[in-house]
């Protein structure tokens, strides 16, 4: 509840936590709960489902920790690609996951219930044996070369 502007709920928790592929992941330091991360995996993908960080420890490794394990465990098992859906007015997720090497491909109309606000799909490629790397583009870079700005 600490961690979010629209946190889950208890039942949305549990419903998530019961589904078939769905993982939880937690960093604790004296039995004290410090951030989790929740995410679906399939064959070939992950969805990060929520990160949560507490507000005493954001900003000091604890979210970075558990991406980067996440994605170094999933590399071992073949996994290509990491996504997960971003609010667009959060701000702080989004340059968070940049830094983590996710990229926005995709914008979302009418993805929250709770809200008519867009979301941008941010995703990153995942190493491993055989895996081939993603090269970024930036698609629109084109319509500015050249342009001044006034």
């Amino acid at each position: 509840q600490l961690c979010f502007e629209f946190p889950w709920s208890a039942d949305d928790l549990r419903d998530a936590l019961t589904q078939r592929h769905v993982i939880g992941s937690l960093v604790e330091k004296d039995d004290v709960v410090l951030g989790f991360l929740i995410y679906r995996y399939s064959e070939k993908e992950l969805e990060l489902l929520n990160l949560g960080v507490m507000p005493c420890v954001q900003r000091k490794g604890v979210g970075r920790k558990l991406i980067q394990h996440l994605v170094d465990f999933q590399a071992k098992r073949r996994k290509r690609r990491a996504f997960a859906v971003i609010r667009e007015t959060n701000l702080d997720a989004q340059l968070f996951m940049k830094e983590m090497g996710f990229r926005a491909t995709e914008t979302l109309l009418d993805h929250f219930p709770d809200t008519p606000e867009l979301a941008y799909v941010m995703e990153r490629p995942i190493g491993g044996e055989g895996v081939q790397k993603r090269e970024w583009v930036n698609r629109i870079a084109h319509l500015f070369q050249g342009a001044k700005h006034e």
